[in-house]
């Protein structure tokens, strides 16, 4: 079969590889449409926690095309969106509840083949079906899922005033749930003027273009500051900046993804003096299920974030386009 691997850092190529086959207790599936994730970069790029060669591609949905020993609930045509992350279950983190934190963590496309491919085996517990949205719509299940579980750990309530720093793909699901679902207040911050304008037709009540002027058109708009403020580029120094415009008291949600050797410099007494809670939020715990409900509800609009939709073929070129940093926008795979 056809598959993207990446051989080492630096190196991705599209080659043939041995099919895979269902094990007891897992499925076969046929991706149908899967999302280019920041993480598959980093993977590229050098910065994972797995082993080369690896198949990328951990947002996706499929067909399934063959099912392992045991495996009783799925039937061979069923629709499926993935769950990539797999936990233990039985260590300190996974028994206490924090199962986003495993200590024995595992992941399609990350630590084993990944969506990037014509075939792929997935344990039958990690994958839901569903029967009520497009495949292109279900891909998106595990990216809104950690949106959702970001989104947990804040305090969002009905007239909440909420930035969202970064109008791409993630921040736009930040802004819908929040807006949306949650009913706040929201503003977004973005260098692109596209996206910031996509971002207010899909709930956003406001908008900038960051610039040299942005930290005072933002004083300007809300001299106070925000009640919640949510990181969503993967920049470090819009990080750092949205700490200007939070509010005593306000939540920080610290979303991006950011480069293992960068640093978050804040005054310690800033963060006494204003009282600021501020939340990591790495994948999720028990979010998917609500996240693939919300998808074939159409409560959440996805169609208006892709920006470019590409073969399997072309994910090579896509992957080094984006670790060149070329800004495409959220990229959709389709087979």
């Amino acid at each position: 079969m056809k598959a993207v691997v990446i051989e080492k850092p630096g190196c991705v190529e599209l080659k043939d590889v041995p099919d895979p086959v269902p094990q007891p207790g897992e499925v076969l599936l046929h991706p149908k449409a899967g999302g280019v994730c920041g993480t598959d970069v980093h993977i590229l790029e050098g910065q994972f926690i797995g082993q080369y060669p690896v198949i990328p591609c951990h947002e996706f949905s499929a067909e399934v095309v063959d099912v392992g020993d045991d495996v009783e609930e799925l039937r061979v045509g069923d629709s499926v969106a993935v769950d990539p992350n797999i936990r233990c279950g039985q260590c300190s983190r996974c028994r206490s509840g924090e199962i986003n934190l495993c200590e024995n963590y595992q992941a399609v496309g990350v630590t084993r083949p990944g969506g990037f491919a014509e075939r792929v085996c997935v344990p039958v517990k990690n994958v839901h079906r569903f029967n009520r949205c497009e495949y292109a719509t279900a891909a998106f299940a595990e990216p809104l899922a950690c949106v959702l579980y970001g989104q947990s750990r804040l305090r969002v309530t009905p007239g909440s005033k909420v930035i969202v720093w970064g109008a791409g793909a993630i921040g736009l699901l930040h802004v819908q749930v929040c807006a949306k679902l949650r009913g706040a207040d929201v503003t977004v911050v973005d260098k692109d003027a596209k996206r910031v304008e996509k971002a207010k037709n899909l709930g956003a009540l406001d908008g900038f273009v960051s610039d040299d002027f942005i930290d005072e058109a933002l004083k300007d708009q809300n001299p106070s500051g925000w009640d919640i403020a949510v990181e969503a580029t993967g920049s470090v120094s819009a990080l750092q900046q949205l700490f200007l415009h939070l509010r005593q008291g306000g939540q920080a949600l610290v979303f991006g993804v950011y480069p293992r050797e960068d640093y978050l410099s804040l005054k310690a007494f800033d963060v006494f003096l204003n009282g600021w809670s501020i939340y990591g939020s790495f994948t999720y715990r028990y979010e998917f299920a609500q996240a693939v409900r919300l998808l074939a509800s159409n409560r959440i609009d996805v169609d208006s974030v892709i920006d470019l939709t590409v073969p399997l073929d072309d994910v090579p070129v896509v992957l080094e386009r984006l670790a060149e940093g070329e800004r495409l926008g959220k990229v959709q795979v389709t087979k």
